[in-house]
């Protein structure tokens, strides 16, 4: 027997659901739309019972989107002379200057390597170096690798 979602009259129900998946992502945005203090109360409440898991959470999702832009960019400092390939000490660099102020937009380390995903490759823009040669630049407008 067909079942028919009570909402649209018009779209089937799946299996073991009271509506549509149209009509329930529906509902489902407008419950959080309507109720969304309860819903911060109650994440709030998980976040502090569960904060460990939380926070290994967010390292591995942190690690993912560094590890995407090193796959984008490179894994090794762009910086002629300079060897270094540790993820650890790999950062992106603004090419045309900016980066303050790229990640002063942003709310956190997410946003920011978030927005540089979205725009996808742009090696006119951005490349990597390692921490040493980022803050050479950055300070003194050129790196010691570059000096021989």
């Amino acid at each position: 027997m067909l079942k028919i979602c009570p909402a649209c009259k018009v779209n089937e129900r799946r299996a073991n659901r009271s509506y549509c998946k149209f009509c329930e992502t529906i509902r489902s945005r407008e419950y959080h739309r309507t109720h969304k203090v309860e819903e911060s109360a109650r994440h709030k409440v998980y976040v502090d019972t569960h904060r460990e898991q939380v926070r290994a959470w967010d390292r591995r999702h942190m690690r993912r989107l560094k590890e995407q832009i090193f796959d984008m960019y490179g894994r090794v400092c762009d910086c002629l002379g300079c060897t270094e390939w540790h993820v650890e000490f790999m950062t992106i660099d603004h090419k045309l200057g900016g980066g303050r102020k790229h990640r002063d937009q942003g709310a956190n380390d997410r946003t920011y390597y978030k927005s540089i995903l979205a725009e996808g490759f742009r090696p006119d823009k951005y490349r990597t170096l390692c921490m040493n040669c980022n803050y050479s630049y950055g300070v003194k407008g050129y790196c010691p690798h570059n000096l021989k």
